[in-house]
């Protein structure tokens, strides 16, 4: 739909699978709802797919808690609210990718990896940060390292402002690397909501 003519990371799930692993999961922290991985991993027990993203912009008809009733625990959607950043996506990585990933036990991490959840992204309104970047891809790392042998790979997804892209994949590459977080000063200039009943909401929903 609209943004996308092949959906690369769901391609490449299904041919990781169709090449012998038993299970892959995608974890997809672009701003939109990643729907067509959704209907992709919708009837595929093998597949787990996980999404934040601001709750109310495109696509629109998809992405609710209450998505995907059938694969609790492996298809989990979190709507996230206006200027949301780099707390919030902490504290989700500590409280949700954790137990989601111990649980479902993948043998290769894919990551939907867009840069429009950044505060200074013109078609979206949330509030990461650079910095929230790179920990955040700290954080995909060390589930890779602890429940898939290290393997894990991120995929350039959405981003409309080339410098923040630039400088989001520079995050990513200085994480996979070990190398200190890119030097930028891209404070976010809202204050964050508190999400910690949403978090709590989804930790019951799915049973983490």
């Amino acid at each position: 739909m609209g943004f996308c003519l092949f959906n690369n990371v769901a391609i490449a799930a299904q041919d990781a699978l169709a090449h012998g692993l038993k299970r892959v999961a995608v974890i997809d922290f672009d701003v939109h709802h990643g729907n067509g991985t959704q209907a992709a991993a919708w009837d595929d027990e093998r597949f787990g797919f996980l999404s934040s993203q601001q709750e109310g912009i495109y696509p629109g008809r998809t992405g609710t808690l209450e998505d995907a009733p059938h694969a609790t625990g492996r298809i989990v959607n979190i709507p996230l609210p206006s200027n949301t950043g780099e707390q919030g996506f902490a504290l989700i990585a500590e409280k949700i990718y954790q137990p989601f990933i111990a649980n479902f036990q993948p043998e290769m991490i894919f990551v939907s990896a867009g840069f429009d959840a950044h505060w200074a992204d013109p078609l979206a309104g949330l509030g990461m940060t650079i910095r929230g970047y790179y920990a955040l891809s700290q954080a995909l790392l060390k589930l890779a390292q602890t429940h898939c042998g290290g393997k894990i790979v991120f995929v350039l997804e959405g981003g409309y402002r080339p410098s923040t892209v630039a400088s989001g994949i520079q995050a990513v590459f200085a994480a996979l690397t070990g190398r200190e977080a890119p030097s930028i000063n891209d404070t976010a200039p809202h204050p964050e909501p508190d999400i910690r009943k949403r978090v709590d909401a989804v930790l019951k929903r799915h049973h983490f």
